[in-house]
């Protein structure tokens, strides 16, 4: 599933213009939103020094990686969308810059977590080709050729026009240093910019004459050599120069199209393109060194490379690689989509991922505690139910093709099948008021009562063998109703819904009825809800009890349905939104797309699974109380999971 990408930027709460500035938009304080990309890294850029990076995805998603040091998560970042960006530190965070398609920017003053405070735009008349961010502020060059210093608010600091017939290539940066590759006349030629106490041009470094066009230029940390991307129609290099006096002391063949490069020391030059790779370039050195076999997106010909404080730092899907000549380290999610998610003590969830666990406490943070869930490292878990104190029932594979239900012990560890040679996997369903546990669909599908002192799960009715086109479905009910109450559908052309009193006589239902079409779900208080066709040709979510139809949902298209333990409320999950009914009244919807579960926790909140994480919504209004995409963050010397095309839950509940 894709998505278009979407600019993020929230609604201004006030603007102030401030004398001889550009306008200011102040912005709401959000939350702080950790979040991996939605989709493969298309744009990169890093700060002076390359100690934290930005980055965008192929669905317009923009994140902030504070550190490289996988103890911090990249942050949301609310930009629109970009053809290049630039990032710089400001005071204790940020300032990002975005420049559009036409030629305009957009300038982010953002906090340590990435979250905007403010932000001005400038227009894109002239347009402006290119950016490098200095200590002083953003260097943005036109294309009437000339180049401006604008601080974090936006404002101008300095514009400086070319001399007449030049015009600017491309500029690096190193500090407060500037150095420009210019086109005079017809030939490229190197010379310093001045930053301060404003901007002027400096002297031209004399660099030999070797009939080639410059495209590219990079400046050293130490300011003791600059780098030039050079060609002509048929041959081209990666040229290293000295700053003094502009001689050649090392270089490479030209390693492809869309060349970037960039140094990571005063040693070492990276050098990225789509055909080649990585490759290195060691300063001084007679020849370049081995090439990294490492490709960057096909895609893209600029704006995927940055360097610095001895490190080379290129996109892999949605994470990011940092490497040396000996060494790469990728920096992203061990998990990005769960097993299973489902509700524990507390409020808490528990969250499975193959074959680890983490429970998390009510905002979604992991607790101290890490549950022992004893699983082969191979294990493939299916089902999870909290039956009380640590005990859980867990329905997985043993690591192999063999299906089994066990109770398991989260503090101790002990672990006790119930249930061996499965078939087929089965839906769990409990009830805490009966310690009712039912196995729906399959072939095995049964009642059973759990014992927690023997560890044992006793079955209640025999396994009725059915047609091959049936399946069956079993609710256990609450235990004001009858201590072994429960519904039974059989799902076949004509769905058929059952009420009994107890499991032991399933041939003597209480109550009967064909229900209208697909079957959605049951309730505690024993309401079945099922999909029927309305007399104007279109479908209706209708309820059943007791043998009867008792009412309707306002249910706009397909959804799916997950009653609340109360049976008072009905949250709706849709393609593009949720909604939480009460009777048949709409108490809230929140637009989301691809949710896929419902959660009521057990201290009565609710919480939505997606593929991409886990949200905890007000159950009164469906605000957002926390939401998390995302686990095992940090360094790791092989690539992590790729990033599910489609924009994380974290990021929707930021519009």
């Amino acid at each position: 599933m894709r998505h278009e990408p979407k600019p993020l930027p929230r609604p201004p709460v006030a603007a102030h213009a401030l004398p001889g500035a550009p306008t200011t938009v102040l912005h709401q304080t959000r939350a702080v939103i950790e979040s991996p990309h939605g989709g493969a890294i298309v744009l990169l850029t890093g700060t002076p020094g390359a100690d934290a990076v930005l980055t965008t995805d192929e669905n317009g998603g923009v994140r902030l990686w504070p550190s490289l040091d996988g103890k911090r998560e990249p942050k949301l970042v609310e930009l629109p969308p970009a053809k290049q960006l630039a990032l710089g530190h400001r005071g204790d965070g940020y300032v990002a810059v975005a420049r559009d398609e036409v030629g305009g920017l957009y300038i982010a003053k953002l906090d340590a977590d990435g979250r905007t405070l403010a932000h001005t735009t400038i227009g894109a008349d002239p347009p402006f080709e290119g950016m490098a961010m200095s200590t002083l502020g953003l260097l943005a060059w036109r294309a009437d050729h000339h180049v401006l210093l604008v601080d974090p608010d936006g404002a101008i600091k300095g514009d400086l026009g070319t001399e007449p017939q030049q015009r600017i290539v491309g500029i690096a940066v190193q500090g407060v240093n500037a150095l420009a590759l210019l086109e005079v006349e017809g030939v490229r030629k190197v010379r310093w910019l001045t930053l301060q106490p404003k901007l002027a041009w400096g002297a031209l470094v004399d660099v030999p004459d070797q009939g080639m066009m410059g495209l590219a230029i990079a400046l050293a940390p130490g300011l003791t050599h600059f780098a030039l991307v050079s060609k002509t129609d048929k041959t081209g290099q990666v040229g290293v120069h000295e700053v003094a006096t502009g001689k050649l002391v090392t270089h490479d063949i030209l390693v492809g199209t869309g060349i970037e490069i960039d140094f990571v020391d005063d040693k070492l030059l990276a050098i990225g393109s789509r055909e080649g790779g990585l490759r290195w370039l060691a300063v001084e050195a007679l020849a370049p060194m081995v090439p990294i076999t490492t490709q960057l997106q096909p895609s893209q010909q600029r704006h995927l490379l940055t360097a610095g404080g001895g490190l080379a730092i290129l996109p892999r899907d949605g994470e990011l690689m940092l490497m040396t000549p000996t060494d790469t380290k990728f920096l992203g999610y061990q998990t990005l989509s769960p097993q299973v998610t489902a509700p524990g003590p507390d409020g808490k969830l528990l969250v499975v991922s193959h074959p680890g666990a983490v429970m998390l406490d009510a905002n979604l943070r992991e607790t101290a505690s890490k549950p022992l869930l004893g699983l082969a490292s191979n294990a493939h878990v299916a089902a999870l139910e909290w039956v009380g104190g640590d005990d859980w029932l867990v329905e997985s594979t043993d690591g192999g093709a063999k299906l089994q239900i066990a109770l398991h012990n989260l503090a101790t560890g002990k672990s006790t099948v119930v249930r061996d040679n499965l078939s087929e996997v089965h839906y769990l369903a409990f009830e805490p008021t009966t310690q009712l546990v039912t196995l729906s669909f399959g072939a095995q599908a049964q009642v059973a009562r759990l014992d927690r002192r023997t560890y044992t799960l006793d079955q209640l009715a025999p396994t009725l063998k059915r047609s091959a086109y049936e399946e069956v479905a079993f609710a256990p009910l609450s235990s004001a109703l009858g201590p072994n109450a429960l519904v039974e559908v059989v799902i076949r052309d004509k769905p058929v819904a059952r009420w009994f009193k107890d499991p032991k006589a399933l041939d003597k239902p209480s109550a009967t009825v064909t229900l209208g079409g697909p079957y959605l779900g049951t309730d505690a208080a024993g309401t079945v809800y099922a999909w029927r066709p309305t007399s104007a040709g279109k479908l209706e979510v209708a309820s059943y009890l007791n043998g009867k139809a008792v009412g309707t949902l306002p249910t706009q298209g397909p959804a799916s349905l997950w009653p609340d333990p109360t049976a008072t409320m009905v949250a709706e999950a849709g393609p593009t939104g949720i909604t939480l009914y009460k009777g048949s009244a709409v108490m809230w919807t929140r637009a989301t797309e691809g949710v896929h579960e419902v959660h009521w926790l057990t201290d009565g909140g609710l919480a939505i699974n997606h593929v991409t994480g886990v949200a905890r919504l007000d159950v009164k209004t469906g605000a957002v109380i926390a939401v998390r995409c995302g686990w095992e963050f940090g360094l790791s010397s092989k690539p992590h999971p790729p990033a599910p095309r489609i924009e994380p839950i974290c990021a929707q509940l930021a519009r």
